[in-house]
């Protein structure tokens, strides 16, 4: 189950077991409206669990394909991907998560294991990207 939570410009999606095809078009849903928007705009993705295999056929292969093509305004209006989660795995392999994210969404992106982590990266990255705004 997912949900979505907006305290503008951070979105959280707070995912809760497995990861449907409805939870998928929910997410890609929100990312277009924010992109449509045009204006900068953050994501806090809160996994109780290491939700990556426990997905719905299609899941992954949907936001990727999803993600490949929007890249360009996703690497221009999203100014980080925080993702907090309570799976060792994430956390043990950090530098790498953060690596493959960044590279494949476009944004700056990071791993915590506190949402109160991921927030003030969230508040670093903005301040950045606010600044050379003015």
């Amino acid at each position: 189950m997912l949900t979505i939570t907006e305290k503008i410009p951070i979105i959280t999606f707070t995912y809760e077991g497995r990861m449907t095809m409805d939870d998928a078009n929910q997410y890609i849903s929100k990312l277009e409206e924010l992109i449509t928007q045009k204006e900068p705009f953050a994501i806090l993705a809160i996994a109780h669990e290491d939700n990556s295999k426990n997905r719905e056929k299609g899941v992954n292969s949907t936001i990727g394909k999803w993600i490949k093509y929007n890249k360009p305004q996703l690497t221009k209006f999203c100014f980080g991907y925080a993702t907090v989660t309570t799976s060792t795995v994430f956390a043990l392999y950090k530098p790498m998560t953060k690596l493959i994210g960044t590279k494949m969404m476009g944004c700056p992106c990071d791993v915590f294991v506190s949402v109160e982590e991921a927030i003030a990266w969230l508040e670093q990255q903005k301040s950045h990207v606010y600044a050379t705004l003015q």
